[in-house]
């Protein structure tokens, strides 16, 4: 084993500070994976409705337990399918009726009058205003600050 007991802990405290620090490694990835998944979703279902045409299921009859019929559009093109335990077949192919369109409200812009400012609100001038910046760039400029403390 080891010969000193000073050395026994110096081990034991590396190996508990090493493993705090594994496990704050892995819950600040989780943590910020968790807090962007939204923007990620968002950003996929936005190249979604660009190009891609989206299949829309119109109406849907249960035949028997495990037999249904399914109407579904393609944008104009609509299809009769039919699904079983057997598979899925394309019975025939329907007539074209243009996709109903959404009606877009737009919602009312109210102008009402701004609150007055209370006596002890300053601005601040234009060249102090700051970005709000994410996890990935704090780390970089803790991390140049802390080369460039080395460095001096």
């Amino acid at each position: 084993m080891l010969s000193h007991t000073g050395t026994l802990w110096q081990y034991l405290g590396s190996f508990v500070f090493y493993t705090l620090a594994t496990v704050g490694v892995i819950y600040g990835v989780y943590w910020y994976t968790r807090k962007n998944a939204g923007a990620a979703a968002a950003v996929a279902a936005a190249k979604a409705e660009e190009g891609q045409i989206k299949l829309e299921l119109e109406s849907t009859l249960a035949l028997e337990p495990n037999k249904n019929l399914y109407v579904v559009r393609n944008g104009v093109e609509r299809f009769l399918l039919v699904t079983s335990a057997e598979g899925t077949q394309l019975l025939s192919r329907l007539d074209n009726v243009p996709a109903p369109v959404e009606e877009v409200v737009a919602e009312p812009v109210v102008d009402l009058p701004l609150a007055p400012k209370p006596w002890y609100a300053t601005e601040p001038p234009p060249a102090i205003i700051q970005r709000k910046i994410g996890f990935g760039e704090r780390f970089v400029q803790s991390v140049q600050w802390l080369v460039a403390s080395r460095t001096k």
